[in-house]
Order: C-alpha cells, then sequence, then structure tokens
C-alpha cells in the first residue's frame, strides 16, 4: 500500500462530511420554505381544502426526506458508536436525546396528515395546532444541528490544518420563529352561579354568636368571571378577576351565648371582588396533554353586612383585604384531537391562614378556541379576629375561550 492510498482516507471522509453537511441544510432549507407556505395557506380560510391538501402531501414528504437525510447520513455513525472524535461524542451524548425527540415530532406529523384522502373539514381545525407544535420543534431540532455541524467542521479543520472550506450552517430559520416564538393569547369568559358558604359572628353584649349563611345567600345580584392568560414557548402568564354579589333575607334560628335559643330575621349581603395573576412554567407538552407549575399571588377585597331583628345582636358590617402567595398546577389531559380534560389547583397563605382552588372539568377544542364545563372550589380560612371565619365559593361551571 502507497503513501498516496494511506493519505487519501481522510480527505475522503472530510469530503463525505462535507457532502452530507450541505445535502442535511439543502434538505431544511426546503422543509423551511414549504412549511413556511402551509402556514400561510392554513391560516387563510378562503383556501380550500383540496389546495391544502396538496401542499400537506408535499410538505410530509419533504419531512421525511429531511429527517432521513440526517439519521441515515450524520447521525448514523454517532448512534452506531463509530464517531472517535471525543468533542462530537461528547456534544452528541447531550444533543442526540433531544433531536430524537424532534424526529418523533415529525413522525407523529407524517402519519397524521399524509393521507390526504382523509383531509376534511375538522382535521383542518387542527392543523394549525400541530403546525405550530412541529415549527417549535423544528426550530430546537435546527439549532442543535448547528452546534452539531459547527463542530464537525472545527474537527475537520483542525484534522486538515486548516486546509478545506467549511460549510456555512446558517439557514433562514427566523421563518420558523416567526410562526412559533409569537406570544399565544386566550381570554376566557364563564358563566358561573357559586354557592356562598360563609361563617361570621355576630357581637353582641353577652359575647358573639356564630351564623351560617349558605341558607341564606340564594339571591345572586351580579357575577363577573374573565381569564386572560399568554404563552411564549414554555412561558406563560395568566390573569382571573372574579366579582360576586349575592344577599338575601332569611328567618333563622340561633344560639345564643348561654345556650339561649332565639329565631331572627337575618339579612346579609356579600360582595367579594378576587384577583389572581400568575407565572407558569411548561414541564410537559405532548400528545397526551400538558402541565404547568404556576406561582403567583390572589388578592381578595371582601365587604360583608349583617343586619338583624335582634336588639342585643343587631349585626355586623365591614370589609377585609387579603393578598396571598400561590403556587399550583395547571394543565389539561387530551383524550383525543378534541376532547380534553383541563384541571387546575393551588394552595397558598399570607394575609389569610389558607386559601385554594380547585378546578377539574370536560373541554371540547375548535379552531377558533375551547368550550369547557367542570366544577370550580375557591376556599378561605381567616384568622380569629376577622370579620369572617371561613369563605368558600362552589358550584358548576360553563366556559368559552377565544385565541388569539
Amino acid at each position: 500500500m502507497s503513501l498516496d492510498t494511506i493519505s487519501e482516507a481522510p480527505n475522503e471522509r472530510r469530503a463525505r462530511t462535507r457532502k452530507e453537511i450541505k445535502q442535511l441544510i439543502e434538505k431544511r432549507t426546503s422543509v423551511l420554505s414549504q412549511y413556511y407556505t402551509l402556514a400561510k395557506h392554513t391560516e387563510d380560510a378562503g383556501n380550500d381544502s383540496s389546495n391544502i391538501a396538496e401542499l400537506l402531501e408535499e410538505f410530509c414528504q419533504e419531512l421525511v426526506d429531511y429527517m432521513a437525510t440526517g439519521h441515515f447520513e450524520i447521525y448514523r455513525r454517532i448512534e452506531e458508536g463509530k464517531e472517535r472524535r471525543g468533542t462530537i461524542t461528547k456534544l452528541a451524548e447531550q444533543i442526540m436525546p433531544r433531536i430524537n425527540n424532534t424526529t418523533q415530532v415529525a413522525v407523529a406529523f407524517n402519519d397524521a396528515y399524509e393521507d390526504t384522502s382523509t383531509i376534511n373539514g375538522d382535521v383542518l381545525d387542527l392543523l394549525p395546532k400541530h403546525l405550530a407544535k412541529l415549527g417549535e420543534e423544528l426550530a430546537i431540532r435546527i439549532d442543535l444541528e448547528d452546534q452539531l455541524i459547527s463542530t464537525l467542521l472545527a474537527s475537520s479543520l483542525a484534522l486538515a490544518g486548516g486546509d478545506i472550506v467549511p460549510v456555512e450552517p446558517a439557514v433562514e430559520t427566523p421563518v420558523v420563529a416567526e410562526s412559533t416564538s409569537a406570544w399565544q393569547h386566550e381570554l376566557t369568559l364563564y358563566g358561573w352561579l357559586p354557592t356562598v358558604d360563609a361563617e361570621t359572628r355576630l357581637p353582641g353584649e353577652s359575647g358573639d354568636t356564630s351564623i351560617n349563611t349558605s341558607d341564606i345567600l340564594d339571591d345572586l345580584k351580579m357575577v363577573f368571571i374573565g381569564t386572560y392568560a399568554a404563552r411564549h414557548n414554555k412561558w406563560s402568564f395568566g390573569a382571573d378577576v372574579l366579582y360576586v354579589d349575592l344577599g338575601n333575607s332569611a328567618k333563622q334560628s340561633l344560639t345564643l351565648p348561654g345556650g339561649v335559643p332565639a329565631d331572627a330575621t337575618i339579612d346579609v349581603d356579600i360582595k367579594s371582588l378576587l384577583l389572581d395573576a400568575v407565572v407558569g412554567y411548561n414541564v410537559v407538552n405532548s400528545e397526551q396533554g400538558v402541565l404547568d407549575l404556576v406561582a403567583g399571588v390572589r388578592y381578595m377585597n371582601l365587604e360583608v353586612d349583617v343586619d338583624t331583628d335582634l336588639s342585643s345582636h343587631p349585626g355586623v358590617s365591614g370589609s377585609e383585604k387579603f393578598l396571598d402567595g400561590i403556587i399550583g398546577v395547571r394543565g389539561a389531559y387530551n383524550f383525543n384531537e378534541n376532547w380534553s380534560m383541563p384541571y387546575y389547583a393551588d394552595i397558598g397563605t399570607g394575609d389569610s391562614k389558607l386559601t385554594y382552588q380547585l378546578f377539574a372539568g370536560v373541554g371540547y377544542k375548535y379552531n377558533w378556541g375551547d368550550v369547557k364545563l367542570g366544577y370550580r372550589y375557591i376556599g378561605y380560612e381567616m384568622e380569629d379576629h376577622m370579620i369572617v371565619d371561613n369563605l368558600d365559593l362552589s358550584g358548576a361551571i360553563l366556559g368559552v375561550t377565544f385565541r388569539f
């Protein structure tokens, strides 16, 4: 074997690496171009399903080719353990699991849309959501690929003594970033007829008398509930507003201090304004569902007015303000493409002894938003010296979410 033959193998390997990198960049550039075209046509409601189906078919084929180019060329040697350069193997150990995750998302998208004969209105309603998810994964993949490509080229340059022309790995990644990294917004309006259960005390000369308002407060004067949420990649922000005004008058049997029974006509009016503001971080985002960890604050302004016809305990009125820190979870479990189970839970303390909230329900997804039906519970445990000992609001709730 001649010296020329011995020195030829490294040059061939470097040339093959450069060729594979060039093919990979060409494939992903084509995918990004078709992704952008498909996303634009999907956003335009005037485009018919046959046009979108044709674009989907072309895009799915390009997507599969792009994935195959990486895994059957550049990544194959790494996965088979044939790569001996330490800097490359070390980087690959860090990024290959995440690259493989992006491949799974791409394969799932292709499986869902490659058969264009099944494309109908319901499927097209879900396409923007799936494109957004795929776009996020493609952006992540491209960033990781560029790290690997730069390391491959740097290693080849070092081995060749700088005697090769590097391949520029940069491509127009803003196409994906523009479509997927923008803020996503939601506005939800609710219909809720809560049951209010509050325990308060009537001060008197002989001592305080406790009353429970659950049998009195059955006249809903006003209620407003609205939620705003914004999401950017893994981070989210949510604000919730709840205003309830209830009151009524009823006869109730009381036990006065000393065990003295008494019948009284009691008039109760309770106004409550609750404001929640939380920041969330996504920890699970898959086809099966999403899960965010949330932390924030809850503010409540509570006004209570109680009047009776008892001369010894004429009534009480006043207001309290509470500011509590809260932590919790928020998410949804997907039964299928349309049906899901949204849920939320938090707990906190601060000015109150304890505050907590629970929500669970079922939701149906449309292309414009969601409709959800569930049960919501908000609870407070107060300090003994406050006008109300405990306050609970609970009941079935119906919400309509608009996405924009």
